[in-house]
């Protein structure tokens, strides 16, 4: 596997209750299959990786936002199919390795957290919204039987996680 990087990353330290920090990746990734031979995308390449978080602080409240982006993973097409009538199904008929990619990925959470200080204890009460814009993105394609036709499967909705952590 051969990887170019490229990363950027710049840090608010706190400053009048607002912190976060943005950090950006240009990155190529290729592998060969066999020694000497042509390369190709690898299967988690992601040319472009940006996260953006922020935070801040009212009454003993944090309020947090993190938006994430990236390019989607290359991914192999199905060009054509042909009916095998010994077994009754559709093969298909691939294209070039990794020569398409699935479509961006982008997603914005939300988090509030309220801490309670005791004596040797604190305890964190916490609200997490994970795709708070219920953007589907695409984690596979998928095919109709006969190769006809494709979709995406996608990930989550809307998540919406209520936790609590309990440090001593």
């Amino acid at each position: 596997v051969c990887s170019s990087d490229l990363q950027l990353l710049v840090r608010l330290a706190p400053w009048r209750r607002l912190s976060g920090w943005v950090a950006y990746t240009l990155s190529r990734s290729e592998r060969s299959d066999t020694p000497g031979g042509a390369p190709r995308l690898f299967d988690y390449d992601q040319t472009h990786t940006l996260t953006v978080v922020g935070s801040y602080e009212l009454r003993g409240f944090a309020f947090g936002l993190r938006l994430r982006y990236s390019s989607g993973f290359p991914r192999t097409p199905v060009r054509d199919s042909f009916y095998d009538a010994r077994d009754d199904v559709y093969q298909p008929v691939f294209g070039a390795q990794n020569s398409i990619r699935l479509p961006d990925f982008v997603q914005l959470d939300l988090r509030l957290d309220r801490t309670f200080s005791f004596r040797r204890l604190a305890l964190v009460l916490y609200l997490e919204v994970q795709n708070l814009t219920y953007q589907k993105n695409a984690e596979e394609i998928v095919y109709r039987f006969d190769y006809a036709s494709h979709d995406y499967l996608t990930g989550l909705p809307i998540l919406a996680i209520l936790g609590a952590r309990l440090s001593f």
